[in-house]
């Protein structure tokens, strides 16, 4: 390259660093959230223009929003003119928040929001663990591992309330009941319970033994007391918080 040629490529190497000094990307400030729909009688949700992920009923979704002045605009997939949440909240960039969706009907429904304030990871094999009530129509719930049923672990959660993480050991070695959850009334009847699985399953992939150590799990309670079957039946499901 003879001395010009030099100048030359010199020249616009300068004037393209200038450039791309002075050229200022911006990126959207996101939040996370995450929607559980426990509606009594509900439907899938989807969320604003998300047209293929939605919040499956009786199960939960993780979705990315702009953060600040944040509309959430929840509505039953094939019905977008009668949603189930529609409000604009407050949220902070890099957050991340809850959303827990319930009540009796679609007619009726309860919406509980959440800044969540996760600990730190764990590094002890250990598992954080707290439980929601969304069974509408159910006294206050208090539960009891199957290793110990005589101590309360979770006591009086009233409908919508729900409780700090709770940290418990998940060893390589699980002692047998120790991560089975019992569901109980105020006569201390066993409702339903819950064990963490040792494989994910279907429709929850991100729910095992392995995948939740050292992490945290949120036990939600839904559907009906007093309802064995059919899809309204009283049960527990978890959310993966990580």
């Amino acid at each position: 390259m003879n001395y010009f040629g030099v100048l030359i490529f010199a020249g616009s190497y300068a004037i393209a660093l200038f450039a791309c000094k002075k050229e200022k990307i911006e990126t959207d400030q996101v939040a996370s959230l995450t929607v559980s729909d426990n509606v009594v009688g509900g439907q899938n949700l989807r969320l604003g223009n998300y047209l293929r992920d939605s919040a499956v009923i009786y199960n939960y979704k993780q979705f990315t929003i702009v953060a600040g002045n944040s509309h959430v605009y929840l509505y039953p997939s094939d019905d977008s003119s009668h949603p189930y949440y529609n409000n604009t909240i407050q949220t902070v960039n890099g957050h991340v928040y809850s959303l827990f969706l319930s009540g009796n009907s679609p007619s009726s429904i309860d919406a509980t929001l959440v800044e969540e304030k996760f600990s730190p990871y764990y590094t002890d094999s250990t598992i954080g663990v707290r439980l929601i009530n969304l069974s509408p129509n159910s006294s206050s719930l208090h539960v009891t591992l199957a290793s110990s049923s005589g101590a309360s672990e979770f006591a009086d959660v009233a409908y919508k309330q729900i409780t700090a993480f709770k940290k418990y050991p998940l060893p390589s070695v699980i002692p047998a009941g120790s991560v089975s959850f019992q569901i109980r009334d105020t006569g201390n009847t066993v409702l339903t319970t819950y064990t963490l699985p040792t494989n994910p399953y279907a429709g929850f992939p991100n729910i095992s033994v392995n995948l939740s150590r050292n992490r945290n799990i949120t036990l939600v309670v839904k559907g009906l007391a007093g309802t064995k079957s059919g899809s309204s039946a009283l049960g527990v499901y978890a959310i993966a918080d990580y």
